[in-house]
């Protein structure tokens, strides 16, 4: 019997260097949907990235996790909570 793999959704706070790592990385799994990139800056490196992908970019993460629900969020911004 074959297993079928789940596919998680999930969403990215932060657009610099370390979000724009990770939305490499996940874009390219078969088994995650990156739904969101948040970023206050629309030249971060992570959100142009996340254009090209046709993925929703967002200013606000609260927004972000209001209309867009997900599985999971990474918080990539380096910013300590």
């Amino acid at each position: 019997m074959a297993t079928v793999k789940e596919r998680h959704t999930l969403g990215i706070v932060g657009g610099g260097r370390g979000g724009y790592d990770l939305l490499q990385m996940f874009s390219a799994s078969s088994n995650v949907d990156v739904r969101f990139v948040v970023d206050p800056s629309d030249e971060a490196q992570g959100v142009q990235r996340a254009r090209e992908l046709g993925i929703t970019t967002l200013t606000d993460t609260e927004t972000a996790l209001q209309d867009y629900p997900v599985d999971y969020v990474i918080e990539a911004t380096g910013v300590p909570v």
